[in-house]
């Protein structure tokens, strides 16, 4: 059971350069590959291009001498038991990891008809059918007018083969353009000019051919005039499809980032109107503690202190008991202290000031209990929510978030119209 700290499946450029980015990091853990191809990972787009203008096949290969480096070629993964660890190939052996690196990139659509007839251009072995093939057949048809498309047949043509190219993308754009123009024209006869261009972009795959494969140089430069005109509409016309496909997402960001602000303006409008209303009630409770305090000392120092003063007088006055016994009755009388009755009124005025504080207090007590910023909370929550599905479904967003490695939510307008 071969076992490995990275295992790496998939065997093409991507592969290589993860095997070499590893080593910059770790320079003694094992790693495995598993490829389909019976070679080791090589350069790939020589094989639409460089091989057939003459370049040996061995400036292909990439570099591959990375020690540690165990190459299982020629076989596929068919099992992946992550929770184990384990990948299971076709051959039936088991391959366990530390850690895993899906780089199988991807495969054609089959089409319906053809079977051996139709070469799936993506592997060396590809090349190496078709250049057989190139040896002997006179015809050839190319699906697809992209990059590889077009360079393999730009090089059979090199080769005097006849080629048949078809192409589906041209069609979509011009299938835009011209439903933009429909939509924004006011006449039929304004569709002339989008169908003169419609011509131009469908021209200009076999014009490309034709400057890479005619001998007459004054074929070769009007060609490459047509394919600089035919560059100018696809560009133009990429752009009003990006106008009509991207500029609604963003219009919606900028909208729902309007209404965000809006809803944290307004919560922070509501925010100030309770600060003041906050520091008038603390400002109100201070005074009333003050007063609080006062009023209990005086009714302390009150409560200490004699209402009556030490100065007093008594008055003997003579009487007859019933029985005809002569008496004296004594009575003592005491004048009440002037400084005790100042305190007293100091203390009946301070209480009127705490009741009145007391009073004014619960007052803005009673106002700031109304202010409850749960509406706004929730509004600015919502506003939130809003705005950052929106910028999740913006393309230009998501573009901008990888370029400029920050959130989606964070990215600018500015940042989102490069």
């Amino acid at each position: 059971m071969p076992n490995s700290k990275y295992l790496i499946v998939g065997g093409g450029m991507t592969a290589d350069a993860a095997i070499h980015g590893i080593r910059e990091s770790d320079r003694g853990g094992s790693i495995a590959l598993i490829g389909a191809e019976t070679q080791p990972p090589y350069n790939r787009p020589p094989l639409s291009k460089g091989l057939w203008k003459g370049k040996p096949l061995e400036s292909i290969w990439r570099k591959n001498d990375e020690p540690g480096v165990t190459l299982h070629l020629g076989r596929r993964a068919k099992l992946l038991e992550a929770p184990d660890k384990r990948v299971t190939d076709d051959q039936g052996h088991v391959h366990t990891f530390e850690r895993l690196l899906l780089a199988t990139g991807s495969t054609p659509r089959r089409l319906s008809f053809g079977a051996e007839q139709v070469i799936y251009f993506r592997t060396l072995g590809d090349y190496e059918r078709l250049r057989a093939l190139a040896e002997t057949g006179r015809r050839f048809a190319v699906i697809g007018g992209g990059f590889i498309g077009s360079e393999v047949a730009a090089a059979l043509a090199m080769n005097g083969k006849q080629v048949v190219l078809a192409f589906t993308i041209e069609f979509f754009i011009i299938a835009i353009g011209l439903t933009g123009w429909y939509f924004f024209s006011s006449s039929i006869q304004a569709l002339l000019y989008p169908l003169a261009l419609a011509l131009v972009e469908l021209a200009r795959v076999p014009l490309a051919i034709a400057v890479r494969t005619q001998k007459s140089w004054n074929i070769q430069f009007a060609a490459l005039i047509g394919v600089c005109a035919a560059v100018v509409v696809t560009s133009s016309t990429l752009y009003q499809i990006g106008e009509l496909t991207f500029s609604p997402r963003r219009a919606a960001v900028y909208e729902k980032s309007a209404a965000l602000d809006e809803a944290k303006r307004e919560k922070q409008v509501y925010l100030d109107q309770k600060g003041q209303v906050q520091a008038g009630f603390e400002q109100i409770d201070k005074d009333w503690q003050t007063i609080n305090s006062s009023y209990d000392a005086q009714v302390s120092k009150l409560n200490n202190q004699s209402a009556f003063s030490r100065n007093c007088t008594t008055t003997a006055t003579p009487s007859t008991a019933t029985d005809g016994t002569p008496r004296t009755t004594s009575r003592t009388s005491c004048a009440r202290d002037p400084a005790f009755v100042a305190l007293e009124k100091e203390v009946a005025a301070t209480k009127a000031k705490r009741d009145e504080a007391f009073k004014a207090r619960s007052e803005w007590q009673i106002a700031l209990a109304k202010y409850d910023t749960t509406p706004f909370d929730r509004a600015v929550s919502r506003a939130e929510a809003d705005y950052s599905k929106a910028t999740q479904e913006s393309p230009l967003h998501s573009y901008a978030a990888m370029l400029f490695g920050k959130d989606q939510r964070d990215i600018t307008e500015g940042q989102a119209a490069r």
